[in-house]
């Protein structure tokens, strides 16, 4: 755990994380924003710094598994992602060297909740504001994020990718 977190209990009584607000707030300057809906079918690659919040929302069949790829370098070669599996109901998440899979129960008929702060050389991951995930990336100062889907189909409803802008 790297970020300032609030836990709460959920529904059924489980203890639940999401981020602080404070830490949402901290990044405050806009790099890509989707208002629109946009099908994963093809994927997608956006250019982001080495240090971002990724805030979106996405709509997944329930036999698709959607892969957030996060840090991609320019050779294709390092990377570090994250692949929502609803079938499985679980997540996995790491790149190359080691992948690590967890348990993480989401209902696929609902728009599913995607939080990731790439920050120097970790990457927390929160689901649903309910689940967190926290795992290292080399430090890599260019960088991109790409979407894929296999299995299915998925839809990003919504997607906001932040930096932090200094203060002058």
């Amino acid at each position: 755990m790297c970020l300032p977190r609030e836990l709460y209990a959920g529904p059924e009584g489980q203890l639940c994380q999401r981020p602080a607000a404070e830490v949402t707030a901290f990044f405050n300057r806009t790099l890509h924003q989707f208002d629109k809906p946009r099908n994963v079918a093809e994927g997608f690659v956006l250019q982001t710094p080495g240090n971002c919040m990724l805030d979106c929302s996405v709509q997944l069949d329930p036999q698709a598994t959607l892969t957030i790829t996060m840090r991609q370098q320019p050779d294709g070669r390092d990377f570090r992602s994250f692949a929502l599996r609803p079938r499985t109901q679980d997540v996995e998440f790491g790149g190359p060297g080691g992948r690590e899979s967890r348990r993480c129960p989401f209902d696929a008929s609902k728009a599913i909740k995607f939080q990731a702060f790439v920050q120097d050389s970790t990457i927390e991951c929160f689901v649903n504001d309910q689940y967190a995930f926290t795992f290292g990336a080399q430090y890599y100062p260019k960088c991109a994020l790409s979407f894929k889907v296999d299995g299915g189909k998925a839809e990003v409803l919504e997607l906001t990718v932040k930096t932090r802008q200094p203060h002058e």
